[in-house]
């Protein structure tokens, strides 16, 4: 059967070839490689040793992107690079500009755009897309059916399950302000995304992250990596978790074994509407699944600016022991007069409504991060309360700027719930 082979090829020893395959000008094929039916390997490719080209696969093809779209190319990109071992499953398509690493597996009807760069051992599955300049780190696998937005970069030994998605345009194709801020998630090494899950712009998926099935990640999990730098430096700190919101059971485990003490961040006054008696039932039960996978101790008030209730209250009427708890984050510590906080974007608490010791702090002359190093460095003697929330800061110019918005809208209504308060 017909076969098309240029004279300018380069063909390795013991490459067998299909019927109807295609191989063109300048292309170079290393030894023991398998071609199958109905291939088409585009000029310049390049294909290691022990590759295996399941039939229908398009190796090497060059980008022609609309006349609209944000990929503007002005020449023909270089030639795909395909290393030893690989396996390129049926109907799969490789663009050129590529650069697949060895021994990988690039599923059926994958494809694989241009500028991308994937490392040794990686696992692409069938049907999965992966846009142009992305970046995927050795011994990941992208299981099937997932879509991988362009300027994704995902780390090593990440596992990305079925039907994932990533986005990296906030603007949803309006505007040309658009162009400035296109980016796609970061998942550091080692993180672990669940299936169906949804990953918007610019979001920081952190190292060993676990992103439970179906979530929507809206923004970056710091408090892992926060963590891990404090166990680096032989600070242990003591990190409270609201239930569901922020219960990843995998990310507190970690926690949990870098040294720290996990808490509880309760809310039970917010979720029954002021019912003392139900809540604390609830918190009974809440803390009951805490301590089914973690020692918790103590436990921290979660202050909702937008209810009327103070969740601390609730020891009005009950007493610690009587939940087999040390103590509460706030009330138990109020003979500290260093207390500081990052609510409110300032260090100051001139935006806290409900974080305080309420007792005199000694903190409103504090106007940034460089003010606080100073207190630190020059206090000796007295205890220092932080309380920080990693979760809530920002990773990148992008991440920053959504933090800022956020942190600005959210002391703006702060401001008139306490002015309303006060013409009561």
């Amino acid at each position: 059967m017909m076969k098309v082979i240029s004279p300018s090829a380069k063909l390795g020893d013991n490459v067998c070839i299909g019927f109807f395959t295609v191989i063109s000008e300048e292309v170079i094929i290393g030894s023991n490689v398998v071609i199958g039916n109905n291939v088409t390997i585009y000029p310049g490719t390049r294909v290691g040793d022990n590759v295996y080209i399941e039939s229908n696969a398009v190796l090497g093809r060059q980008p022609r992107p609309a006349k609209n779209s944000t990929i503007m190319l002005t020449h023909p990109v270089s030639p795909l690079q395909v290393g030893a071992g690989t396996l390129i499953g049926a109907g799969a398509i490789l663009y050129a500009g590529t650069q697949v690493g060895s021994n990988c597996l690039i599923g059926d009807t994958a494809v694989v755009r241009e500028y991308c760069q994937i490392g040794d051992y990686v696992i692409v599955g069938s049907g999965s897309i992966v846009e142009n300049e992305v970046n995927v780190g050795q011994k990941t696998k992208i299981q099937s059916g997932c879509y991988i937005t362009a300027y994704t970069n995902i780390g090593e030994h990440c596992f990305i399950a079925p039907m994932v998605t990533t986005t990296n345009d906030n603007f949803m194709g309006r505007t040309q302000e658009r162009f400035k801020h296109i980016s796609g998630a970061n998942i550091q090494d080692g993180a672990r995304v669940g299936g169906g899950s949804i990953l918007l712009p610019g979001v920081t998926v952190a190292e060993e992250s676990f992103i439970a099935a179906g979530a929507v990640v809206t923004k970056d999990t710091i408090a892992l990596n926060m963590a891990r730098l404090e166990h680096r430096f032989g600070i242990k700190s003591t990190y409270y978790f609201r239930y569901p919101k922020t219960f990843h059971i995998p990310i507190i485990l970690e926690i949990q074994d870098l040294g720290h003490e996990v808490g509880y961040h309760y809310e039970v006054l917010d979720k029954t509407k002021g019912n003392i008696p139900a809540a604390a039932q609830l918190l009974r039960e809440e803390l009951a699944i805490f301590r089914k996978l973690f020692r918790v101790n103590t436990v921290c008030a979660h202050g909702n600016p937008l209810t009327t209730w103070d969740g601390r209250n609730i020891w009005q009427f009950y007493d610690y022991k009587e939940f087999d708890l040390l103590g509460e984050a706030y009330l138990s510590c109020t003979d500290i007069t260093n207390y500081l906080t990052d609510t409110g974007r300032n260090w100051s608490g001139n935006h806290n409504l409900k974080d305080s010791l309420g007792v005199l702090q000694q903190n409103k002359a504090l106007k940034g991060t460089d003010d606080v190093l100073t207190l630190l460095k020059n206090n000796k003697t007295d205890p220092v309360y932080l309380n920080c929330h990693p979760e809530r800061w920002g990773s990148g110019f992008w991440g920053w700027g959504k933090a800022l918005a956020r942190d600005y809208l959210f002391n703006l209504g702060k401001s008139l719930i306490k002015r309303i308060s006060l013409e009561r």
